[in-house]
């Protein structure tokens, strides 16, 4: 039982979640919010580790993400909150995540902070769920298909 318990907890984090950013600079001057899209594809407690991969920009850089990779980083799960420690080897940045999980109906959202180790900075997230989907991201081509088909028949 209690396994199932763990195992229905962390699905509620999984999947691709959806949101926006805010980096806070003082009690009174708010930075410009940006979007943030991320897919956990998997998290695994007894190693402390949480598969994400992130889309569209980096949250620390607004940055266009040509192509998306999944990452391994250090992360768990405490009954309703996510701890993540992401780190960026090209700046070799890191970044403490704390985010809580909030239920409004079937819908599931986090809601929290992202602090940059070693600065009194922080950035506002709030994320929303919309897919269950884990698997490996691809991205889109510009590219677009258009399939043209016949009219539907005429009724009598």
């Amino acid at each position: 039982m209690a396994q199932s318990k763990q195992t229905d907890t962390l699905n509620k984090f999984t999947g691709t979640w959806g949101g926006i950013a805010i980096k806070r600079l003082n009690e009174n001057e708010i930075h410009r919010p940006y979007s943030v899209t991320w897919r956990i594809h998997r998290i695994v407690n007894s190693k402390n580790q949480i598969e994400l991969t992130e889309i569209g920009q980096r949250f620390e850089s607004y940055e266009e993400i040509e192509k998306p990779k999944k990452a391994i980083y250090k992360g768990y799960i405490d009954k309703d909150s996510l701890f993540i420690e992401i780190s960026n080897p090209a700046t070799k940045s890191r970044y403490s995540v704390k985010l809580a999980l909030n239920q409004i109906g079937e819908h599931y959202g986090l809601r929290g902070n992202v602090e940059p180790v070693g600065t009194d900075e922080s950035l506002m997230f709030s994320l929303t769920k919309f897919s269950d989907d884990t698997s490996k991201y691809v991205k889109p081509k510009d590219e677009v298909e258009v399939i043209v088909m016949p009219p539907p028949p005429i009724k009598n």
